[in-house]
């Protein structure tokens, strides 16, 4: 059995100091705090209308784009998510899936937090904004990287990633990522390979982004681990079953054994599902 996080079980972890500006429209990690006051980015409007140098990713009123700011001299990458005010369809799929629906940035913000202060690689948490049904998250962009995918998806001509020790090393850690969050009770809902970063300037790290949908539980279901399980699964066609099983031994952090073929099973399963759903929907 994974053990799971329970409140005041990590004693030592500390994260980011948060500071109100804009008569609480804004929260800020202190940490950039200074950054932010240098470049007049200090109340919500000032960021949530701030330039974007390129758009990463569109979806209705959500926009994601990155823009850099100069202190000194060095630049400093950053990632801005908009978000409108929500639209009724938002409220009526999650009431017809009999769960609360999740709006607006400050589910992102809060997960990265939870990432922060676990010590899990990710996004660092830089600003929330919120005013008039509207909101928004800075966080830091992770450069250079290389998505997990595309890493995957070369080692037919890439040296480094055609290695088998290369693949082992990148498995094992990806297999001990994903426990430490399940751990934590965290649970992704979005685990596919493109979300996962490989940085070559920290090479023992995988960093996970888009982490709008990132939940925490006081005790993970089944279901949830199925589902990041059946995520990556689906995602990563090119792992052998002797990958497959590799990773979760290291998941486990014990021998497979026979009792474990219902895991394996129910995230075949839904991996199958998580395809016929993507080819129905031409995603």
């Amino acid at each position: 059995m994974l053990k799971i996080y329970q409140p005041g079980d990590a004693p030592g972890v500390v994260g980011p100091n948060i500071l109100a500006w804009d008569d609480g429209r804004l929260l800020v990690n202190a940490d950039f705090a200074p950054l932010l006051e240098r470049c007049g980015l200090t109340t919500f409007d000032a960021i949530g209308t701030h330039p974007i140098e390129s758009v990463a990713r569109q979806v209705g009123e959500r926009v994601t784009g990155r823009f850099t700011l100069s202190d000194g001299g060095i630049e400093h990458g950053f990632y801005l998510k908009r978000h409108g005010p929500p639209r009724w369809q938002e409220w009526l799929k999650a009431w017809l899936r009999l769960t609360w629906p999740v709006l607006g940035a400050r589910a992102e913000w809060q997960a990265m937090l939870w990432f922060c202060e676990l010590g899990i690689p990710a996004p660092l948490p830089v600003a929330l904004g919120e005013a008039d049904g509207k909101s928004f998250t800075v966080a830091t962009a992770i450069e250079p990287h290389i998505r997990l995918d595309h890493w995957s998806e070369n080692r037919a001509c890439d040296a480094e990633s055609r290695d088998p020790r290369r693949r082992r090393e990148w498995l094992t850690r990806l297999a001990r990522l994903v426990r430490r969050m399940h751990q934590a009770g965290l649970h992704h809902q979005d685990l596919y390979l493109c979300h996962l970063l490989l940085t070559p300037d920290r090479p023992e790290e995988i960093s996970v982004i888009d982490l709008g949908r990132v939940r925490r539980h006081r005790q993970l279901s089944l279901r949830w681990v199925i589902k990041d399980l059946s995520q990556l699964h689906y995602s990563s066609p090119q792992a052998s079953r002797a990958d497959r099983l590799r990773f979760l031994r290291e998941y486990l952090g014990r021998r497979v054994t026979r009792a474990d073929r219902r895991l394996m099973a129910a995230v075949d399963r839904k991996a199958d599902r998580i395809g016929r759903h993507t080819a129905r929907h031409g995603l």
